[in-house]
């Protein structure tokens, strides 16, 4: 996987073969894209966030604070 880092605590991407992966440290992953299915939702946090839609499956909108990665905006 290639990576790059700014020692200075910018946020940085991994990129390897099938994942696009966006860390704030080196021991975290804020957002994980898997390129042939970019709206998959690859981590647990993503899919019990969308959890509501169980319960209201058309929503006529949804409220967004904050993008992070942007996976949840897709």
């Amino acid at each position: 996987m290639a990576t790059s880092h700014n020692p200075l605590g910018v946020p940085f991407l991994t990129e390897g073969v099938s994942a696009l992966i966006l860390h704030f440290n080196i021991g975290a992953i804020q957002s994980l894209m898997i390129k042939n299915d970019p709206e998959f939702l690859a981590l647990g946090y993503t899919k019990t966030m969308m959890g509501f839609l169980f319960f209201q499956p058309n929503p006529k909108s949804i409220a967004m604070i904050g993008l992070g990665g942007g996976t949840l905006a897709k």
